[in-house]
């Protein structure tokens, strides 16, 4: 067939890699000037099939009364940003009990482990470099109260096909010896050992250049004005170089999909929520962490990528705004410095914002639509690059007209959301 792909993230550009694979004829619209601009730029880095699940959890709502209004809080919500949350709100907060957040966390654990097969599948016939770094991710946490939550949680998350376990703080220090200076802050850990960092940007660069040797073709710098439908189908999509037609469509927009399905009569749940990364330099740092690691307390995650680290965390809810806020990125550094405060490099940092596309439920929209020629692959969250070569695999699956591997029914664009 002839497909489009909308969006040049490291979901489009591993649905368009993998449609390919296939035998399609792929050709894929962005408006960057190159794959992987704006969510998959600076992402927090971490590749996770164990360690994640659903933002909407059971001590979510009391979390955000006692955050409400401060400017340092690890999730901030902009009056501005209230009227477009009026629907998308009370959905996510019906999400936020044990049984949605174990129904959904068993969702994207599913997705995760196929995607995480796919890559490294990919990575071994393409020979992709990305700074991998396959040292599992600890979750640190300095109360013994939220640790000892944290432990008997555990068995709740394994229960949804994880593999996670509690560890004290001698193994934490054992895990990542950079922490030494901290054992007096510390109380214990979750552990991870399976999950993963690289860099995403590399790797989405790295697959698009592989997605050209199948025959991708890439039109950037193109911006989509609008899609058009005859009620059955999709009919084309306009952009400012001219009108593009194929058989079907794949929209891996992520927080901008929303904004064109609804030229098409589709309303999708995703909002965007804003997230913040600082990237400093390990050079001349003896003892750097290679670890990656969650400070549980700040909402804050630290990746080694080479000679790099890469700090990401807080989450803001303000519309599309991709403003760098610099009371935000001062509170990366706050944290970077607090857990390792021999770090030379924080002064240096290289600041970046970038909006997660957010679904009530925290699974991605993976799936045919009722117009029967457009698919959507979007509303992945912060786990985007963790779930994309499983999504192209599904999408890949849905339009070859095979059975997946995993039960489509639970990423449908038409599922109920709480």
């Amino acid at each position: 067939m002839d497909i489009i792909v909308l969006g040049a993230g490291i979901v489009g550009v591993a649905t368009a890699y993998c449609l390919a694979q296939e035998g399609h004829t792929v050709r894929v619209v962005e408006r960057q000037a190159a794959a992987g601009l704006e969510t998959s730029f600076a992402n927090g880095s971490q590749l996770v099939a164990h360690g994640g699940g659903p933002w909407s959890a059971p001590g979510v709502p009391t979390n955000l009364l006692k955050w409400f209004g401060r400017r340092d809080a690890p999730l901030m919500l902009r009056l501005s940003a209230i009227p477009g949350l009026w629907r998308w709100g009370p959905q996510f907060l019906l999400n936020c009990t044990q049984a949605r957040w174990t129904h959904n966390a068993i969702s994207l654990h599913h997705l995760a482990m196929s995607s995480i097969r796919e890559l490294d599948r990919i990575v071994a016939d393409e020979r992709l470099e990305f700074d991998q770094l396959r040292k599992g991710i600890l979750v640190v946490h300095k109360s013994q109260q939220a640790f000892d939550a944290a432990a008997a949680h555990v068995a709740v998350e394994n229960a949804a096909g994880m593999r996670k376990h509690a560890v004290d703080a001698e193994a934490c220090i054992a895990l990542e010896p950079a922490l030494t200076h901290q054992r007096h802050q510390i109380s214990g850990g979750i552990y991870a050992e399976a999950d993963r960092t690289g860099d995403c940007l590399s790797f989405t660069q790295a697959l698009a250049t592989a997605a050209l040797r199948l025959g991708v073709t890439f039109d950037y710098q193109t911006r989509i004005e609008s899609i058009t439908s005859n009620g059955r189908s999709i009919t084309g999509v306009v952009t400012d170089k001219g009108r593009l037609q194929a058989d079907r469509y794949v929209m891996c927009l992520g927080s901008y999909s929303p904004l064109l399905s609804r030229q098409v009569g589709i309303d999708l749940p995703i909002y965007p929520v804003k997230g913040y990364s600082a990237t400093v330099s390990v050079d001349g740092w003896d003892g750097a962490p290679t670890i990656s690691l969650i400070d549980a307390s700040r909402k804050m995650g630290f990746s080694r990528l080479g000679n790099r680290l890469r700090i990401a965390g807080t989450a803001e809810f303000a519309g599309h705004s991709t403003t760098l806020d610099a009371d935000r990125g001062k509170i990366l550094l706050d944290g970077l410095l607090e857990m390792f405060p021999f770090c030379p490099g924080a002064a240096d940092a290289m600041h970046w914002s970038g909006l997660r596309p957010m679904t009530p439920d925290g699974v991605p929209v993976v799936g045919r639509t009722r117009l029967d020629n457009l698919l959507i692959n979007s509303g992945h969250g912060t786990l985007g690059w963790s779930l994309s070569c499983g999504s192209a695999r599904l999408i890949c699956e849905l339009i070859g007209n095979r059975t997946p591997e995993i039960d489509p029914g639970l990423y449908a664009p038409e599922r109920r959301y709480f």
